[in-house]
């Protein structure tokens, strides 16, 4: 990839002076071309483009669970003969070649492959497709006694008997997925020996773990040593004297403490300067020349729910794979992963990034395979191949990032040039970024970087695209707006959109009107000249409404409820009764796969539901109106001593209820303020939406969308129907471009400032934020979502909860002085923050007031990532000193023993304060501050209490906190001023 940067001698970067007196403008641009392929012969002629599949299909229901969906998402499909997952493998399929690719590699989940190639067998696939098996989970010893051991014999048996296996020399493929490399040799080895398994060709991981360490070693940064090259060629030599092919590492993450949150993808001199050389001198030798060479590319890791991110940077790291690639030639690509959900990792065309995968893949694989370059199927031509990135949200102070990226197709247009034009949700423009000449003959990007915090003001920002010809100027609008957020953010998804499919609209209105209390009414319509999918309405970045082609969740008729099981451990199968005595014409619908009405052997009540309840399962309840108001939704659970009743009209007040049972079992039933569904298809040319929402935020912006059959997508302009007002306050917050603290000013009504009523029990087991922003309410103990970070923590690290633990959740107390206040019984009761509210990238100030009832080791609050990783703040007591603790990017912790003694049995006020220069500690008024500039490593949550798995440097005999807690408060910006004085206080 040949990267062309400009920068000016000064400050950040360029400065463009936009038109019409708008303000100059710091930017940082660059620009990057496309390798050319390298002439290595391939053993297989070509380079073959697989893609592994994970379970998700386009039928499924997967609605707000993730941040992303896939484009072709079908509700349909849910009825065809066969079942809804048949369908959507089938489905998949049509995408999978539609994008380029000659087939899937099958995640080797016990009797999937099997029944997918019993599917092949009957409805053939197109010509030119075949899939393989993709082994893993080999972190166990290896042992043919094992079940997993058979469950991979029977995949490969299978596959030597399927037409629709791929086939290397006749034998049947098997990949491995990239995990537990010391014994992915072994496990193979057992499988190749087994005289009952016929010959197949395997692809183990190239062992690249020690050069990886040499190369990155403190000693010798960027350079691996001579005893580091000779061994790898030697286990090298030894894996491929029985392995018909090896899987190269193409590209490193790498972080840094003081730049973007997310890790970058460009890393690349230890694959260019030692493996790849040195993989071939070995493939070189004559005993190895017939053998393979494969590689896996990615474009991302975004989970979202657990915090790790490794940025898509538009199409900058799926572009950064292919350009490896490019230089050297593989036979074998796999793309992991086609359709993974919950990390983002998505080779699948998503509402997100459309085509925009696909144009990219398209390309490099026409130049890799020497092949002439096209546009793709029903392409305008008259239309530039271009493709806008920009983030869908971002916190203040992160660089707004815009990608423009041009690929060529062969059709060879008239020069041209393209700029991107930045305006706010009022349409006024606030940025004209530089005119780019086009065409290149090579897959280009230009890359542009601005200050996050100079849009500090605005909610939303929404790009175009010019498009000048000679002396005609074209505008292209429909694209995304980024959401901007004052200090935190958990999204950092692209929205990557291909001019080629924008929608065109024939005629498009949209209007919000605000009623009052946090409703508002939503009005809007859209016309086209091709055949519609969907028409929704989003609110930030949540369907909150849609155009319904049918009577599914009938805003008109019924209310609509989520109901919700969480737990921090496996209860099995249990019967789950469910019943609203005295109402009729009630539904209630799994959402989980295949998504369902509830099968019940009579249509009356009550209702019996099967559920496997592990992690989170979720079942959607219609009611009819005008029975709510005096409606309770009844529900037991099979084995479990405990009815709970939950009065509707409560939930549709206050927004949701929760209740823990015993075993950490949690209950939320809470108001569907979301689009309950995916829509089924129009069918129609035109739609249009009319509705009252009960908004999900206290700064809601709103947008239109609008989705074609074809996959083609728009947007309107976003709206923000009431605007934050209040003071303009100068709050501190780091600039990922300046990498510096630096102040912003902003409407401090849309800063997080929130303290919690301990006397508020009408959401049940929350304590509440008060402010009526459900998105920071405290969880009383209980369980999490599937993906969720304390359930990571609890099911993957194993809960050390006291061997007397009974509840999770503190009791509801008045001490002494008359005050509300929590009690923790000091065997496992705690409180589980939601995901940010203590920020990891911004200031904040962190306050509460306990009561321990003794001087003992105390855990009060963590952020983890794994039982020895901690990514933030930790609060301990070391018999009662406070101890604080920061864990930040460059993983070095910072312990710091603050002398502060809490008082047994007396209430102590306890403050965290973090600015960008220091942390503080302080105790009724006893202020302890320290130099400390690194943020936090992932977006995670806290738990307060009881969190006591293993840790960095923890007092010995830690316990769960004993004792009471009220007066909770978290604001989530630093005064800059107060900042500045703390630092000069220090000097």
């Amino acid at each position: 990839m040949r990267i062309e940067c400009l920068k000016a001698a000064l400050g950040l970067g360029l400065v463009f002076a936009g038109a019409g007196g708008l303000a100059q403008i710091p930017c940082d641009r660059t620009v990057s071309e496309a390798n050319d392929p390298v002439e290595r012969p391939r053993r297989a002629g070509k380079t073959y483009f697989f893609a592994e599949r994970q379970l998700y299909t386009p039928a499924m229901n997967f609605q707000h669970r993730y941040i992303d969906r896939p484009l072709f998402t079908d509700s349909t499909l849910r009825k065809k003969p066969g079942g809804a997952m048949k369908a959507g493998f089938y489905r998949d399929m049509e995408i999978l070649r539609w994008s380029g690719f000659d087939g899937f590699g099958s995640i080797a989940y016990s009797g999937v492959y099997h029944e997918q190639l019993g599917w092949l067998k009957k409805d053939p696939p197109p010509d030119g497709y075949s899939q393989f098996p993709v082994l893993w989970n080999f972190y166990r010893k290896p042992d043919r006694a094992d079940p997993h051991y058979a469950t991979l014999k029977k995949m490969i048996q299978a596959a030597a008997k399927s037409p629709y296996a791929a086939r290397l020399d006749g034998r049947p493929l098997v990949w491995l997925w990239g995990n537990a490399l010391d014994k992915q040799c072994d496990w193979l080895k057992l499988l190749k020996s087994d005289p009952e398994i016929p010959p197949f060709a395997c692809f183990p991981i190239a062992p690249f773990y020690p050069m990886y360490g040499s190369f990155n070693s403190s000693k010798h940064p960027g350079v691996c040593t001579p005893e580091a090259c000779e061994r790898y060629k030697r286990e090298l030599a030894e894996m491929l004297s029985w392995a018909d092919g090896v899987q190269l590492w193409l590209c490193e993450r790498y972080l840094t403490w003081n730049g973007d949150h997310g890790r970058h993808i460009l890393k690349t001199d230890l694959c260019r300067k030692y493996l790849f050389p040195l993989t071939l001198e070995v493939m070189s030798r004559p005993e190895f020349k017939d053998k393979y060479l494969g590689a896996f590319i990615e474009q991302a890791y975004i989970n979202h729910k657990n915090g790790p991110v490794s940025d898509q940077y538009g199409t900058e790291m799926l572009r950064t794979f292919l350009d490896e690639a490019m230089l050297q030639n593989p036979d074998i690509l796999v793309a992991f992963e086609w359709n993974e959900a919950n990390e983002n990792t998505s080779f699948q065309p998503t509402v997100t990034s459309a085509g925009a995968v696909a144009r990219v893949i398209g390309y490099y694989r026409s130049k890799i395979n020497r092949e002439p370059l096209k546009p793709r199927p029903g392409d305008d031509v008259s239309v530039p191949n271009l493709v806008l990135s920009t983030r869908q949200t971002m916190r203040v102070g992160e660089a707004y990032h815009a990608e423009l990226l041009y690929v060529p197709d062969g059709t060879a247009p008239a020069p041209f040039q393209a700029r991107v034009v930045l305006r706010d949700a009022s349409g006024r423009k606030l940025r004209e970024l530089p005119w780019e000449k086009l065409p290149t003959a090579k897959l280009t990007a230009f890359s542009y970087r601005l200050p996050g915090e100079d849009f500090a003001s605005e909610l939303a920002v929404t790009p175009e695209i010019e498009v000048k010809t000679g002396e005609d100027v074209r505008v292209y609008r429909g694209f995304d707006s980024t959401r901007f957020e004052p200090a935190v953010c958990i999204n950092y998804l692209y929205c990557r959109q291909p001019l080629r499919e924008i929608i065109a609209p024939a005629e498009e209105s949209f209007s919000v009107k605000p009623l009052g209390g946090g409703r508002y009414a939503v009005k809007g319509s859209f016309a086209s000249g091709e055949e519609l999918s969907s028409l929704e309405v989003m609110e930030n970045t949540h369907e909150v409404a849609s155009a319904e082609n049918g009577e599914l969740f009938n805003r008109e008729r019924d209310h609509n409820f989520v109901v919700s099981f969480m737990a921090i451990r496996s209860f099995g199968n249990r019967e789950v009764l469910v019943e609203i005595p005295g109402v009729d014409g009630w539904k209630l619908r799994r959402a989980e796969v295949p998504y369902d009405p509830v099968r019940v052997a009579d249509e009356g009540n009550p209702r019996k539901v099967k559920l496997n309840i592990t992690a989170k399962r979720t079942m959607l309840l219609s009611v009819p109106k005008d029975a709510c108001r005096k409606a309770k939704v009844r529900i037991s659970v099979s084995k479990m001593d405990v009815v709970k009743e939950v009065s509707l009209a409560d939930v549709l007040e206050r927004g949701v209820y929760a209740s823990t049972w015993p075993g950490n079992l949690r209950l939320e039933v809470e108001r569907m303020d979301k689009l309950g569904d995916y829509p089924a298809p129009l069918g129609t040319r035109s739609a249009e939406t009319e509705v009252v929402l009960d908004a999900i935020s206290l700064n809601p912006v709103y947008q239109l969308r609008a989705i074609s059959k074809s996959g083609r997508v728009w947007r309107s302009r976003p709206i923000v129907p009431v605007r934050p007002s209040g003071a303009k306050r100068r709050v501190e917050c780091y600039s990922c471009c300046r990498r510096k603290w630096v102040d912003a000013e902003m409407d401090s009504a849309r800063i997080v400032d929130v303290k919690y009523d301990f006397a508020d029990s009408s959401r049940g087991d929350f304590l509440v934020a008060v402010g009526g922003d459900r998105r920071w309410d405290v969880s009383l103990g209980g369980g999490w979502d599937s993906e969720g970070p304390m359930w990571w923590e609890f099911i993957k690290s194993g809960p050390k909860l006291t061997k007397d633990f009974t509840n999770s959740v503190p009791d509801r107390v008045i001490a002494e002085d008359g005050s509300p206040a929590l009690r923790f019984d000091g065997r496992g009761q705690y409180l589980a923050f939601p995901q940010e509210l203590i920020p990891c990238d911004s200031g904040y100030k962190l306050g509460f007031e306990i009561r321990p009832d003794a001087e003992e080791s105390y855990v009060l609050i963590r952020q983890m990532h794994s039982v020895n990783e901690e990514c933030g703040l930790r609060l301990v007591t070391d018999k009662g000193e406070l101890v604080i603790s920061f864990f930040g990017r460059s993983l070095v912790p910072r312990h710091f023993r603050t002398g502060l003694k809490l008082r047994p049995g007396e209430w102590n006020r306890v403050v965290i304060e973090k600015t960008g220069r220091t942390l503080s500690c302080s105790l009724d008024g006893v202020k302890k501050t320290y130099p400390y500039d690194r943020l936090a490593l992932h977006f995670k949550t806290a738990i307060f209490g009881a969190n006591i798995m293993p840790g960095r440097e923890l007092p010995e005999g830690i316990k769960p906190f004993k004792g009471l807690m009220r007066a909770l408060h978290v604001r989530h910006a630093i005064d800059a001023d107060a900042a500045k004085n703390v630092t000069k206080g220090m000097r």
